[in-house]
């Protein structure tokens, strides 16, 4: 399938159009179906969150944006939480995308560490 359907069955589809900005590599469709730790999808039609509850790793969380602001989300990082059994670790969250950087502060993330992405096309 698509990796809009690699959710599986009885699982929600992971819906691109729930995003604000394009993934980076790490946290890409592409990327979550090659990693060798296994991973669970949580969520309904509405949002889904997707955890390497090993590490704590919460690789993408999206809400279908006529959803957000009603407590799916926090829902959602409850859940991932724990599930986990540890604090979630989130990577690589764009600049460009405020609403989850806020959204994430007010559930009590903090900010560790800055990173940079350079592309080169080659």
């Amino acid at each position: 399938g698509s990796p809009d359907d690699v959710g599986g069955r009885g699982r929600p589809p992971l819906q691109r159009a729930f995003r604000d900005v394009e993934l980076s590599w790490q946290n890409s469709d592409a990327s979550i179906a090659r990693a060798r730790d296994p991973h669970v999808i949580l969520g309904d039609e509405d949002a889904y969150a997707i955890l390497f509850p090993a590490s704590g790793d919460l690789a993408q969380l999206a809400v279908r944006r006529d959803a957000r602001r009603r407590g799916i989300g926090t829902r959602l990082l409850r859940e991932a939480a724990q599930l986990a059994a540890k604090p979630l670790r989130i990577l690589t969250i764009d600049d460009r995308d405020r609403g989850i950087a806020a959204f994430l502060a007010a559930n009590g993330a903090e900010l560790f560490v800055r990173e940079i992405e350079m592309l080169r096309q080659l």
